[in-house]
């Protein structure tokens, strides 16, 4: 019997550790969506307790809740379907020259060389294979691009 806890143990320990390394690297919406999904399952399982356990009248407001979060992430599975971060400035459309400028850390007129040393210094920190995300390299690849398109000769 202590070996069906130790495998137990193991099985979710390895599904959360793969968990935690999608998190991490997951845009802020997927993330979100992946949530409210997590919320969702909870709430079934709690009503299936409680409806098994006779508490039927008590797991209502479960399987209510349990059927809201699983509409809402429906709804963002709709509204998000290949949106995933493609680089657009926070107005949602291309990254202006001043935002280019604060992901970077830079002042307005760095020179090209400035440029390439500041993203070279936070691709190091925030690639996606050290610390980072790929949404924050997709940030500092279209600051990088944004400047030095507009700086060429």
């Amino acid at each position: 019997m202590g070996m069906h806890y130790l495998l137990t143990g193991l099985a979710i320990l390895a599904v959360l550790l793969l968990a935690m390394k999608w998190f991490v690297s997951a845009t802020p919406q997927a993330s979100f969506r992946a949530g409210v999904f997590v919320a969702g399952i909870a709430f079934m399982v709690l009503a299936g307790y409680l409806a098994v356990t006779g508490k039927l009248a008590a797991a209502l407001p479960a399987v209510i809740a349990a059927l809201i979060a699983y509409r809402k992430n429906q709804q963002l599975k709709g509204a998000g379907a290949g949106n995933s971060y493609t680089g657009q400035g926070a107005s949602g459309g291309q990254m202006g020259r001043d935002e280019a400028y604060k992901v970077l850390g830079l002042e307005p007129g760095a020179s090209r060389d400035e440029v390439h040393a500041s993203y070279k210094k936070l691709m190091q920190k925030l690639h996606p294979d050290k610390e980072g995300t790929e949404y924050l390299a997709q940030k500092i690849n279209q600051a990088r691009d944004t400047l030095l398109d507009k700086n060429s000769p």
